[in-house]
């Protein structure tokens, strides 16, 4: 089933998804908005090895770019929508419970009335 695509905006107006891809190199960004769309339109990639579920409703969209190794967060709403929270370039093999943490308050804010951005 294709899903509308979009990503957690805060407040104060910003993105932290597409602030993630603001440093990467422009051939990298480009790779990963592509992927975050065809994730959304094809449900056979939202399962490994391009996604995975880390639990809590909290999936990662799991990239290798020139810049390393990419991952996006993203989280189902409704059954409808595909919400990206936010990436980042993992430094490890192991990915951070801190990014992680970080994308389930971005989805519990979005569910308590954050913007969504399409």
């Amino acid at each position: 089933m294709k899903l509308a695509l979009g990503c957690v905006q805060l407040e104060n107006g910003r993105c932290p998804f597409l602030e993630c891809l603001e440093v990467l190199p422009k051939a990298d960004q480009a790779k990963a908005l592509a992927w975050a769309r065809r994730l959304a339109a094809d449900e056979n990639l939202r399962k490994p090895p391009y996604a995975k579920h880390l639990g809590d409703g909290i999936f990662e969209l799991r990239l290798s770019v020139r810049s390393g190794e990419h991952r996006s967060f993203f989280f189902y709403c409704q059954g409808r929508r595909l919400v990206m929270t936010h990436g980042y370039v993992k430094k490890t093999d192991k990915t951070s419970s801190a990014e992680i943490e970080r994308a389930k308050r971005l989805s519990r804010n979005y569910a308590v009335g954050a913007h969504f951005n399409h």
